[in-house]
């Protein structure tokens, strides 16, 4: 008969842990059989798989919000007047899902190239807009695409009774660069 091994409870963030025989959690059973490094090999391996081999598919609310927010961005900028870049704050996640395994490597450093084939969820016309003449601007493809992440502004707000730095948030978007062209309904 194996003799029974008492571990002590863990303190962490200052609470203290009763030490169970197994949890799952993050799609990954937690064992006080296993090492801390056998758990930390799993759950890298685990996590990497998902996220960067194979994404994990967003829920269909989140994949109508990105493609809105992208169709916006899109017909924003064509009907605009400057040639700066689109940007679309979208998570990245997501963004992730809908571009893997598309697009090509451009010459500029950590941006993607994007045909129109390569964003086949969209409506068909996200890609140009017309007039009520059939007159408007369109998208010379390819499109540059960079996701990234940025932070929050600076700011400070009263806690305690103190002014203080406020917290930043991180901002996931993509910036898309794109050559316009004019088009009519003839020639999309």
């Amino acid at each position: 008969m194996l003799a029974k091994t008492i571990i002590p409870p863990i303190t962490f963030l200052g609470k203290e842990l009763p030490v169970v025989d197994s949890v799952k959690d993050l799609g990954m059973i937690i064992d006080k059989h296993l090492s801390f490094n056998d758990h930390t090999d799993a759950l890298t391996s685990d996590l990497m798989g998902k996220s960067y081999l194979k994404p994990l598919k967003p829920t269909p609310i989140r994949l109508e919000i990105a493609s809105g927010d992208f169709l916006n961005a899109i017909q924003t900028s064509l009907k605009g007047k400057s040639m700066a870049a689109a940007v679309i704050n979208m998570d990245l996640d997501v963004w992730c899902y809908l571009t893997f395994n598309r697009g090509a490597a451009s010459e500029h450093k950590e941006y993607t190239l994007y045909q129109k084939e390569d964003f086949e969820t969209l409506p068909s016309d996200w890609y140009y807009c017309l007039n009520e003449h059939g007159e408007g601007k369109g998208i010379d493809f390819p499109i540059k695409a960079k996701p990234m992440v940025s932070w929050s502004p600076s700011r400070y707000c009263k806690m305690n009774g103190k002014l203080q730095k406020a917290p930043r948030m991180p901002i996931e978007k993509v910036s898309l660069h794109f050559v316009r062209k004019a088009c009519g309904i003839q020639n999309l």
